[in-house]
């Protein structure tokens, strides 16, 4: 109608629907923004559960190489010399001992390994411990005790390990703790790895869950490989003639229960060039083992042993027979120490060596020449580690023993010339013939040879029983 205003027109119509527009845009933005903060929200929940992940990955993976850090550590110490309560080598033998001395115990007499137990509370092992402290590793090696080393400063990560030893079969507590049910030769190393010098989580070797930033358990079983394997029945043994002797020579086996032999050889013996002392009422000539065949390899003969020229491979067949490895895998294994003895002689560098090296292997690239009267090594005794002990000796060339030069342990010599009025108490063993106008004294000694064959050698990590798990 004409004069009437309708509402299509209306100002006030018009707008009441301009702002309902702007309130629908305002509902659909806020929508939006809470869809934005949601993505948002998930999309830092995922990142910071990837960043908690990946520290607990790094952690975990510190405290894993850390724990085998630990058992490559261990193994290196058993078979090295003497060291500090720092772990390392010691600079003097006098007031100190081995790693293997410190920690385990090995019976004489069946070569059983236990671990040594802290005097004031003897119902747990020995433990050793290592810390990174940003540029190094220090160590504790204490020889009674818990050990002892200051938390580097700073907030950040210092990882450290723990070690000790259990015997195996691991027997039940009480058992465990008097030593029982061990096997001869073999011990499992143990070792927690931490993220941080915690007490909590290095010195707990149980099972039971740690409130730590992370740990590892890792052990593995080790067998002691020892540095003769068949073991000398005789003073001296030859894988050949004995052409040598005289001077006064003796060689002497009083051990009935040895047999009271005292020269063994492959091949001819003239008993009369040396002064055989033998079992009481056995006649010395007796106490000779002459042309015995069981000393000639498998699929040798003695001829093969005497050729000229000599064939290595067979001589590295007969002395794989005595040490149960070939001869550059022996010179080579962990415990092995190597002495070049100069013309002059090394009487006093080798009687050092042996006293720093206790149940460890000598290897001479030359010839043996100890000029001066002195002792080598020393009669077994386990109670006291003060003492050197028997040596093993191998020589790849001639021997030469001063008057008043007296080896403890067992030599063996790669070469047949052996000279000289010196003496060895265990057992020497000669590859080839036996030659020279004169030739040391040799005296057979039990306990030096058992010290061989039970205590002395190389340890090593028995195949398949690693684990990452307690």
């Amino acid at each position: 109608m004409p004069g009437v205003i309708t509402n299509a027109t209306h100002p006030r119509t018009c707008g009441a629907r301009r702002l309902q527009h702007g309130a629908a845009t305002l509902v659909v933005v806020l929508l939006l923004f809470f869809v934005i903060a949601l993505v948002s929200a998930y999309t830092s929940r995922n990142l910071i559960f990837e960043q908690r992940t990946s520290v607990n990955q790094y952690r975990a993976t510190m405290a894993f190489e850390t724990a085998d850090a630990g058992i490559e550590w261990a193994l290196a110490l058993l078979n090295g010399g003497r060291i500090g309560n720092d772990c390392t080598e010691a600079t003097a033998v006098a007031g100190s001992t081995s790693f293997r001395q410190r920690y385990l115990v090995i019976d004489p007499t069946d070569g059983k390994v236990i671990a040594r137990r802290p005097v004031t509370d003897p119902t747990r092992p020995l433990i050793a411990m290592c810390v990174w402290t940003g540029a190094n590793w220090a160590c504790n090696c204490p020889e009674d005790g818990d050990p002892v080393l200051a938390e580097p400063p700073g907030g950040a990560l210092h990882p450290a390990f723990a070690v000790h030893f259990t015997p195996d079969p691991e027997p039940p507590l009480p058992l465990r703790v008097n030593g029982a049910l061990p096997r001869p030769g073999v011990v499992r190393i143990e070792v927690n790895g931490c993220v941080r010098m915690a007490a909590g989580c290095l010195l707990d070797f149980s099972d039971r869950p740690q409130q730590s930033e992370g740990r590892a358990q890792h052990s593995v079983l080790v067998a002691l490989k020892p540095a003769v394997t068949t073991l000398p029945v005789a003073a001296l043994t030859v894988f050949g003639n004995l052409e040598g002797g005289g001077g006064g020579a003796t060689v002497k086996n009083s051990n009935a229960a040895a047999g009271g032999i005292t020269i063994q050889a492959a091949g001819a013996v003239d008993p009369a060039k040396f002064s055989l002392l033998s079992a009481p009422g056995t006649p010395g000539e007796l106490s000779v083992v002459a042309s015995d065949s069981s000393l000639v390899p498998d699929g040798l003969t003695l001829a093969d042993l005497l050729a000229v020229p000599a064939v290595p491979s067979n001589w590295d067949r007969v002395f794989g027979s005595v040490f149960g490895l070939l001869p550059q895998t022996y010179r080579e294994q962990p415990a092995a120490r190597v002495l070049n003895c100069p013309a002059a002689g090394c009487r006093a560098a080798l009687s050092a060596l042996a006293a720093a090296n206790p149940d460890r292997v000598i290897w001479i690239p030359g010839d043996l020449v100890l000029e001066s009267a002195g002792d080598v090594g020393s009669l077994p005794d386990p109670a006291n580690a003060a003492v050197a002990g028997p040596a093993t000796i191998v020589v790849d060339g001639n021997v030469s023993l001063a008057a008043g030069v007296n080896i403890y342990g067992i030599v063996y010599s790669r070469s047949g010339n052996w000279t000289g009025p010196g003496t060895i108490t265990g057992a020497a063993i000669v590859e080839g013939t036996l030659r020279g106008a004169s030739a040391p004294s040799v005296q057979y000694d039990q306990s030096v040879i058992n010290a061989t064959r039970l205590s002395s050698g190389s340890f090593v990590p028995m195949q398949g029983d690693w684990r990452d798990f307690k």
